[in-house]
Order: structure tokens, then sequence, then C-alpha cells
């Protein structure tokens, strides 16, 4: 996996020190067996963006989202590839208007049937065309629903979907729009939402294991502002509850919503997670009960004047991870955060990441493996004039472990919109990159990242730092890197570390504050 004997620089991203602790952790830039990219160019040889990822139990990817088509305009295209990064099958779908067909979500049933999502231009409007493949690439059957516009999508553990969205109402105004199809495309059920002024948007919605339906999304109030709402459904349709929050609700009060919920959670007591942001800078968290009770409102003030949340997940201990965009309002450049509660609304942690320039970052997916291991992904600027995927791996407590950035052959825009975990705990995502030759293509990267091995940090009672890293590493050179992680920057530590035959452990008695850490080869 790695040549002791080769100039492979092992660490990427790295440990970092500051004046109250000192945790983090090495990443190598060769990662083990089971990494791949694979990039798609469409017919079109145009933009092609991909924005929503599944695996499947097979640990098969599926990516999707839409393409230029040969004498049409955009169509969906989903692919599949195989664990090993092979594509299998690649399927598109130009609707019956010729024009814009949009894909925006997909997701997998237990037998590896695929479903997709979206918006298809139809001849007077748009429609929502929700699509179902066979594991091997078959369309088995495709549902339109003229006037709507699909943004999520769940599937039961009966093989039902739903799907959830905009729609036209009978007044004329745009609707939360929510259908369940059965496994064989017959509509089940049907749901309209309409507030109180008749402009109404869902954004995301998600299933719990009882087979109830939670969507959520904006909802206009006095025609300037919006709140969110968010309703619950039975399996069978039924509407159980409906929550609106005010934009003059919450922790602190007087704040204003200003981008719709793109997510939210479901712990296995049924208890909702739905986040916003706010305008003047912050989060905010919602927990509803399963009854539809709200338990707590927790704000996440941070120091800045813009936020953007993009993302929320529930990990396998409950704990609920947060992941968007903060403007910091001193610097003036824009850094991905992270923030993790606890179930009980308590804030555990909270990340930031400045990328290497201080330019642009923005976090848009997140995603967390069975052992609680948080990753977030999006973009960030290369300190030139485009765009890099910037991926972060935290720990569960909040340790940053490894980050990636990819720079696609284009040497341009290169943005991650989405990312997914397989059963053995590896992160997949997606997006856009720009080609070489070509528009934006779609870029798949798979990063294996079981099994380490990781260079860590501590600091000692004394105050003293011990940098440690598997024995097996000899001769590689411990460095350090006091700005950030521009490359140029790193300068070797001379140390003599103590080796137990298991571990190398190198003491410094004096940490730079800010310092990042990593090993290279000679």
């Amino acid at each position: 996996m790695i040549n002791a004997g080769t100039n492979t620089v092992l660490g990427r991203i790295l440990c970092f020190v500051t004046s109250a602790c000192v945790t983090a952790a090495m990443a190598h830039a060769q990662f083990a067996a089971g990494g791949w990219t694979n990039r798609y160019n469409g017919p079109g040889n145009k933009a092609d963006i991909a924005n929503a990822i599944a695996v499947d139990q097979f640990g098969n990817v599926i990516v999707t989202g839409y393409s230029k088509g040969s004498g049409s305009d955009d169509d969906y295209a989903t692919i599949l590839y195989s664990a090993a990064g092979v594509p299998v099958w690649t399927n598109r779908y130009n609707g019956p208007g010729n024009g814009g067909d949009q894909a925006e979500a997909v997701t997998v049933d237990a037998h590896g049937d695929v479903f997709v999502t979206g918006r298809s231009f139809s001849v007077e409007s748009y429609a929502s065309a929700t699509i179902k493949y066979s594991g091997s690439g078959v369309p088995l059957w495709t549902n339109r629903w003229v006037g709507g516009s699909g943004a999520a999508l769940a599937v039961d553990l009966s093989g039902n979907v739903v799907v959830t969205g905009t729609g036209t109402g009978n007044e004329g105004y745009s609707d939360f729009a929510t259908v369940k199809y059965s496994g064989t495309g017959a509509a089940l059920w049907t749901n309209y939402y309409s507030g109180p002024l008749g402009y109404d948007r869902a954004t995301a919605m998600a299933s719990d294991a009882s087979g109830n339906v939670i969507v959520t999304g904006v909802s206009s109030n006095d025609g300037s502002d919006v709140d969110y709402a968010t309703i619950k459904y039975s399996g069978d349709g039924v509407p159980l509850w409906t929550n609106h929050f005010a934009a003059t609700a919450g922790a602190g009060g007087g704040f204003k919503i200003v981008r719709a919920p793109p997510g939210l959670a479901v712990d296995t007591q049924g208890n909702v997670f739905v986040p916003f942001a706010l305008d003047g800078g912050g989060y905010v968290t919602v927990k509803y009960s399963d009854q539809g009770v709200p338990v707590w409102t927790n704000r996440f003030q941070a120091p800045g004047i813009y936020a953007e949340v993009q993302a929320i997940r529930v990990d396998s201990s409950g704990s609920v991870l947060v992941a968007g965009t903060v403007m910091d309002e001193q610097a003036g450049y824009l850094v991905y955060l992270t923030a993790a509660y606890s179930n009980a609304g308590n804030l555990l942690w909270s990340h930031r990441y400045e990328g290497p320039d201080h330019g642009e970052n923005q976090a848009q997916a997140l995603a967390v493996d069975e052992s609680g291991n948080v990753f977030v992904t999006g973009w960030s600027s290369d300190g030139a004039i485009a765009d890099d995927y910037a991926t972060i791996m935290y720990s569960n407590t909040g340790v940053p472990l490894w980050a990636q950035r990819y720079n696609g052959p284009g040497n341009s825009y290169d943005r991650a919109y989405a990312a997914a975990i397989d059963a053995n705990g590896n992160v997949i995502v997606t997006g856009i990159s720009m080609g070489k030759g070509s528009d934006w293509d779609y870029a798949t990267i798979k990063y294996p990242v079981a099994g380490g091995p990781w260079l860590t940090v501590a600091r000692t009672a004394s105050d003293q730092v011990a940098v440690s890293w598997p024995s097996p590493f000899i001769g590689f050179n411990l460095q350090q890197n006091t700005n950030g992680i521009a490359t140029s920057e790193w300068s070797a530590l001379e140390t003599s570390p103590a080796d137990d035959g298991v571990t190398k452990t190198a003491i410094l008695s004096s940490p730079a504050a800010g310092a990042f850490y990593r090993l290279s080869a000679p």
C-alpha cells in the first residue's frame, strides 16, 4: 500500500495544535486498495451535473443528476458503478417534452432496485418524474405527476417509494405535494399541504421504522418572511401532525429563516430533527418527538454574518450532526462548519474547515458511518482560480482525522454535492468537475478509510506534545507546518522517537500553536 522507498508523501491532513488541546490524525495520500475515481461526460459534451448518490447492500454506487443530451436539453443520467468502480450501466431519461429533465434524488431498496426522482419538462409545464430501475439497470416503471417537481424520496421496508416536492394545489398555488407508490408503480395516496398564504415548497423527507413519512419545507407567512412546516403522515397517508416553526420563534427569538431546510433526520425512537440557517449567521436545529411535540430548539450562533446549513444526520448513538457554511465576519471568507449535538440537545463539538488559502469553502453534504465517524464534503478554493472537492473525516468526538482534496483534469472548478457510506465504512462523494476539453462532468470518488494507519497527537501532562505513528513506517520524517496545509511550507522536525516495536512516539517539548504534522518519505 505504501512503499517507504518512494517519495510518496504519506500525510496530507494532518494534526494541528491549538492553545487549548492537541488532537488530530494523519491521512495517507495513497489509500488502501479499493479506492477509485470515475468521470462521466454525457453525449452532449456539455455540462453534466451529479447531485445525488446512494449505495446498495452489495456496495454498488448509484449516482444521478442531469446531463446534456445529443439533440435534447438536460436528461436524467443515472449510473451504477460496482464496488470496484466499474461502470455497470448508465440510463438516461428524456421526458416527452424533449426539454429540461433534472434528477434531484436517488435511493435503493433492499433488493438493489433503484429509484430516481426530479422534474421533467412536458409540453406545457414541468412534471415530477419518478423512475424505478432494476439492479441490472432495466427500467421497470416511470410515473409522471404533471405540475409537480420531485425534490426527495425514500423507500419503506415494504419496498414502497414516497416522493415529495412541490405541486400545484386546488387553488393554483404551489403546495407541498407527497405521493406514495407501491413497488410496482401504483399510486397509493397523494397528499397536498397548503400553508396560510399559498406558497409552500417541500425540500426534504424521511421515513421511520414504522413506515411513517415525515416531510419538511418552507411555507410563506406574511408575504415577506417564510416559516418552515414539518408534517408527519402515517404509512397510509393519514396526516398525524403538522408543526409550523415561525420566523420569530425559537432560541433567542426574533430571527429570520432565510433558506429552506436542506434535510431532516429521524432517530430510532421516531424523533424528528430539522435544521435551518439564520439571517445574520448560525444554525437552528429543532427536535420533535414522534408525536410532534417540540422537545428542544438549539441555536448555534457562529461568529459570522452569513450561514447556510446543508445537511443533517443522526448517528447510531442518537447524536445529531449538522453541516453547512458560515461567513467569518472578521476574516471575510466562507468556512465549513460542522456541529454535533447529543440527543438531549447539548452541543458536543463543532469544527471549522478553512481550506489552504482562506478563500471560499462551502460544505454541501454529510455522511456518518456505523462508528459515528463523520464525513463532510463540498468545495474549497485552491488558492488559484478554481475550487477543489474537499472531503473531511472527523472521529465521533470531533477530532479531524483527514482531509482529501480533488482537482480534476481541467484544473478548474470541482464541486462535490453528495456523499454516502458503504457497508465497509468507505466514503463515496460525487459532484461536478471541469474536464479537459469538455464542460463539467460527473466525478465520483471512493475513499477507502478503514484500517489507518493514523498519525496521532496528544498533549502530555507536562504540556508537551506526543506524536505517534505505527512502527513499521521506518524512515519517514516527521514534518511540521504552522500555516494551514500549504504544502510548500512544511519543515522537518529533528526528533529521535521512542520505538516499542509497535508505535514510534516523538515528544515535542515546545509545540507551535496551530501547527500541523505529517509523515513524509525521504
